[in-house]
Formats: C-alpha cells, sequence, structure tokens
C-alpha cells in the first residue's frame, strides 16, 4: 500500500470508529425516551416488551443493524489501534484515538445498563 492509501485506510477506520458508537448510542436512548413517553412510565425487563411497542417497527431498522455493524467496527477498531500503536507514536493521533475510545466505552457501558437489558429482551 502506498503512503496515501494508508492514511486514507486510516481516515476511514477512525471515521468509522467515531461516528458508528455515536449513532448507536443516540438511536438506543431515543429508543428508550420516546417508549417512557408513550408509555408514561420508565420500561424495564419484560414490562413491556420492546417488540409489543407500534414505536418498535421504527427503531428495529436502524439499531439492529448499528448493533452488528458496532460489533465489526470494534473489533476492527482494536486490531487497527493495536498495530497503529506498535508502527506509529500515538502523539499525532491522539486528539483521535481518545474520543473513539471514549465512544467504545460507552457503548460498552450502554450493553450493562438496564436500557439494553430492556431492548434486548
Amino acid at each position: 500500500m502506498t503512503p496515501y492509501s494508508v492514511r486514507k485506510f486510516d481516515k476511514g477506520v477512525f471515521s468509522l470508529s467515531a461516528i458508528i458508537p455515536c449513532a448507536l448510542l443516540l438511536s438506543v436512548i431515543a429508543f428508550y425516551l420516546h417508549a417512557c413517553f408513550v408509555l408514561g412510565h420508565n420500561p424495564t425487563f419484560a414490562n413491556p416488551d420492546p417488540k409489543d411497542l407500534k414505536l418498535y417497527s421504527i427503531y428495529w431498522v436502524i439499531i439492529n443493524p448499528l448493533l452488528f455493524i458496532w460489533g465489526l467496527i470494534f473489533f476492527i477498531w482494536l486490531i487497527a489501534l493495536i498495530i497503529f500503536l506498535q508502527t506509529n507514536s500515538g502523539k499525532d493521533y491522539s486528539k483521535k484515538i481518545i474520543p473513539i475510545s471514549v465512544g467504545h466505552i460507552f457503548c460498552i457501558a450502554l450493553f450493562f445498563s438496564p436500557i439494553m437489558d430492556w431492548y434486548l429482551d
């Protein structure tokens, strides 16, 4: 690969790694808040089942593909980050790596929250 194509690949991986976690977080939280507004209370595990809500038909089209894509992007990003840190100094890209890492950490934290517990019910 030429240096230009390597930079283009790095930029693409960094961009996807930044956008996908944010989109996943926003869509899941928007669905949860929309369900709270419609129900008048916070939904909990099996109360009600998210698939029983009419809203689900709107949000699953967005959330389910983002979950799959985020899983792939997360592992690709981890591998690329490990390779990148071994070959380059992190000083040049630290402004990009830290926000992306925070986005992935928030997505991982979302999986251990009652919101995702309710959605995956």
